[in-house]
């Protein structure tokens, strides 16, 4: 997987910071008071349900990178991936130190 060569060679060489961009589509079809017409801002906790294997293979290298985090210290990680509605901040999924 692309994501492990990343901090792979991340740790190799020392970097400080990975910075990641997810996508929105980790949440799958966002429907209810979330979608059209309120878009309510989806908060950090709502669920990924990924339907696309490209919003899989992105929410896959989210999780590779929350354990590089927590198993290899070396290399602080930091996911940042666009509300469902475009209209609210991006979510964080982990800051560095």
């Amino acid at each position: 997987m692309g994501m492990v060569n990343v901090l792979e060679a991340a740790r190799a060489f020392d970097v400080a910071r990975v910075v990641y961009t997810s996508a929105k589509g980790v949440y799958g079809p966002v429907l209810g008071e979330y979608g059209a017409p309120t878009y309510k801002p989806v908060p950090e906790d709502f669920p990924k349900n990924p339907k696309r294997i490209y919003d899989s293979a992105k929410l896959m290298a989210e999780q590779v990178g929350l354990y590089y985090q927590a198993h290899m210290a070396s290399t602080s990680w930091c996911c940042a991936s666009p509300p469902p509605t475009g209209r609210a901040r991006p979510r964080v999924t982990a800051r560095w130190a």
